[in-house]
C-alpha cells in the first residue's frame, strides 16, 4: 500500500498506531496478571496467621489484587476497541478512496483519539492509585 494521499497517510498511521497500542496493552496486561498471581500466592502464605501486621498485609494484598483486576478489565475494553479499529483501518487501507471511505477514515481517527485519551486516563488513574497505596 502506498501512502500518498492525505487520507491514505492517515489510515497508514492509524494502522501502525493501533498495532502499537495493542502490543503495549497486551504487555501491560501480562505484567498486571503476573502481579495479581504473585500477590495471590503471597496471600496464601498468610492464611493461618492472626498477627495484626499480617492482617494489615493481607488487607493491602486484597486491595492491590482488586485494583489490578479493575485496571485489567478497563484495559481489556480499550484493547477490544483498539483491535476493532485496527481491523477497520486495515480494511480501509485496501479500499478505493471515495467520499464514504474518507468519512469513515475521519470517524476512525476521531474514535482513535478518544480511545487514546481513555487509555491515558486509565494510566493516570492507576498512577494516582499507586501513589496513594505507597
Amino acid at each position: 500500500m502506498k501512502c500518498t494521499d492525505i487520507f491514505t497517510k492517515i489510515i497508514c498511521d492509524l494502522w501502525s498506531l493501533h498495532l502499537s497500542i495493542i502490543g503495549i496493552i497486551v504487555s501491560i496486561m501480562t505484567l498486571l496478571f503476573s502481579s495479581i498471581y504473585s500477590k495471590v500466592d503471597e496471600l496464601k502464605n498468610y492464611e493461618s496467621s492472626d498477627d495484626i501486621h499480617i492482617m494489615i498485609r493481607k488487607t493491602t494484598l486484597v486491595n492491590s489484587i482488586s485494583s489490578f483486576r479493575d485496571v485489567n478489565k478497563k484495559l481489556k475494553n480499550v484493547l477490544l476497541v483498539t483491535f476493532f479499529l485496527f481491523i477497520i483501518s486495515t480494511i480501509l487501507s485496501y479500499v478505493e478512496l471515495t467520499l464514504v471511505v474518507k468519512v469513515l477514515i475521519s470517524i476512525v481517527t476521531i474514535i482513535s483519539v478518544i480511545t487514546m485519551a481513555w487509555g491515558v486516563k486509565i494510566a493516570i488513574d492507576t498512577y494516582k492509585q499507586y501513589q496513594k497505596d505507597n
